[in-house]
């Protein structure tokens, strides 16, 4: 019986990516948290860009996340499901939505918080920040990959694992630095990187299904 409920919940998680929406959604954010980084790094203190960039990355992070929802309902309804022959997508009670919407003002304010108070410790806080940013999300790809089975998931874990291990590791010099920029500019293209592998990942995917599911029937 527990073996069925497993398949179960493992055949609804990958028909759940079987589109690469969802990926393609998730890279779209990435890649615009990672330019607010690296645009906000480099401001001036006390410019009116640097005042300014803070909100961005709020509006980024939670906008993102509920843009997410927003985004994949229309794409599931209106273009996989109905050329899949699939279920009908049904829009997530509030209440289901609110852990989510949590989680990205929790992540915005530990952000700005590591920011403002952990530039005395330039070379632990980051240290401390690629190594949370690379375990997160690098266990969250390598849970959905368990749960998929799909390899391309697989390879956004390592991509994921690989672009935080490297960027912390080359990025401990730069560290030291008393520019802000160098400690943005690590996380900026660790964004930036699994942004870029998402959203190919899910186009590629995406493009395929497209193509597969053309008479109206999943191939």
């Amino acid at each position: 019986m527990t073996n069925q409920i497993d398949d179960s919940i493992k055949r609804t998680m990958a028909f759940w990516y079987a589109d690469g929406v969802a990926e393609l959604c998730m890279g779209v954010v990435f890649l615009l948290l990672g330019a607010v980084l690296l645009v906000e790094g480099p401001a001036p203190r006390g410019s009116t860009l640097a005042a300014v960039m803070p909100a961005l990355r709020y509006l980024v992070i939670i906008g993102g996340t509920i843009g997410i929802g927003v985004a994949l309902r229309y794409l599931k309804l209106n273009v996989t499901y109905p050329r899949s022959g699939f279920v009908f997508y049904n829009k997530p009670p509030v209440k289901e939505m609110i852990p989510g919407i949590f989680g990205a003002v929790s992540l915005t304010l530990m952000l700005d918080q590591w920011i403002q108070v952990g530039m005395p410790e330039k070379l632990s806080w980051y240290i401390w920040l690629m190594a949370g940013l690379t375990i997160f999300f690098g266990y969250l790809f390598i849970a959905i990959a368990r749960q998929t089975g799909f390899r391309r998931i697989q390879a956004l874990a390592a991509i994921t694992i690989i672009s935080g291990m490297l960027l912390g590791g080359t990025g401990w010099v730069a560290a030291l630095n008393d520019s802000i920029r160098s400690m943005l500019l690590g996380p900026g293209l660790f964004f930036i990187a699994i942004g870029t592998a998402c959203s190919v990942s899910g186009a590629a995917t995406f493009r395929g299904f497209m193509h597969q599911t053309r008479s109206g029937e999943l191939a």
